[in-house]
């Protein structure tokens, strides 16, 4: 899998670029990072945190948190956290939680896996798994530094032509009157 960092340096990017063309607030793109980190979280963290107990006690948990990583059941986690927003931004927050999600998903499936792996989009009713093999899983932490710095350059773009399109008001200020 790409590991958590490429998914958000690549998110952060994808949000970053998606402001070109529309006015988004900087908090969804946060919640849009989120959603891009939400099927690791849910799925792969528990199952190394708590793998140990898997195999002392005889069951695999990966059974348990797999499902967590498909598009439907990430679609309906980015529906119940949205319902601990505000109502008047419930739908933006799905938006850009669901969305961020599905771009996980879009990443890994992009990825070399072994004819034994896969993602199992439509687990538990089919072994479908798409993949594209556009690049190793393993190798992917090599482009987080690429990803950064891409991202950094966004930034700096993005500051300048904001700074260009507001600039400060050249109108100087009456200087103070002291009265005495």
């Amino acid at each position: 899998m790409p590991d958590l960092g490429t998914h958000l340096a690549s998110a952060w990017l994808a949000g970053r670029l998606w402001s070109l063309w529309t006015r988004i607030r900087g908090r969804d793109i946060y919640l849009f990072c989120a959603g891009t980190a939400l099927p690791d979280l849910l799925s792969r963290a528990p199952h190394l945190a708590l793998d140990t107990l898997g195999t002392r006690y005889g069951f695999n948990l990966q059974y348990l948190t797999r499902p967590l990583h498909t598009p439907a059941a990430l679609l309906l986690v980015s529906l119940a956290v949205s319902y601990l927003f505000e109502a008047r931004t419930r739908a933006r927050t799905f938006a850009a939680l669901a969305l961020g999600a599905l771009l996980h998903c879009l990443l890994d499936a992009c990825q070399v896996v072994g004819p034994n792996q896969g993602y199992l989009w439509l687990y538990p009713f089919s072994s479908f798994s798409p993949q594209l093999n556009l690049f190793s899983g393993d190798r992917t932490p090599l482009a987080i530094p690429y990803l950064v710095g891409a991202a950094l350059l966004m930034e700096g773009l993005l500051r300048l032509r904001r700074s260009k399109s507001n600039p400060p008001s050249c109108v100087p200020r009456s200087p103070k009157v002291i009265h005495e």
